[in-house]
């Protein structure tokens, strides 16, 4: 019964098996759904929600990985939940600026610039399958606050 929660809540209901790309497909249906949770939320409700899969997110892929002995599987897709919400957590809930952020977070997801690339190489467990993805939203917080501060210059 564990490994079945296990392997429901780290593949997020097996989403992270039905496509060749789950981490791109589980971050478009993170963004659809973060939508309503942030426009119509409390202040931050997104970055709580975001906060708490954090916390279930390590405990369920550190599990995962000791379950199936492979190490930051691709089926594991918490993660891309996790850092897709905390990188709409701070920006306007506008389509531009969430469609931004997804394509932002994609890129960085995937290519990893320092220190996201340190992270993912060294931090292992389910704490780092979930930390590397935090950088990349920090980044791309980073990046839209960049643009934010000078748009208005």
């Amino acid at each position: 019964m564990k490994s079945i929660i296990i392997k429901t809540i780290s593949t997020l209901g097996g989403l992270g098996f039905l496509t060749a790309a789950p981490g791109t497909v589980t971050s478009l249906a993170s963004t659809i759904i973060a939508w309503p949770i942030h426009y119509y939320g409390p202040p931050y409700s997104l970055a709580l929600s975001a906060l708490a899969i954090f916390l279930v997110g390590c405990w369920a892929s550190e599990h995962y990985e000791r379950l199936t002995g492979r190490s930051d599987a691709p089926e594991i897709v918490i993660d891309e939940l996790t850092g897709l919400w905390f990188s709409l957590s701070f920006v306007p809930p506008d389509p531009l600026y969430f469609g931004i952020g997804l394509i932002l977070f994609r890129l960085y997801d995937i290519l990893k610039p320092w220190p996201i690339n340190i992270v993912d190489r060294y931090v292992k467990g389910g704490f780092g399958v979930m930390l590397d993805d935090i950088l990349a939203a920090l980044y791309v917080n980073l990046t839209i606050a960049g643009f934010l501060i000078l748009q208005r210059i």
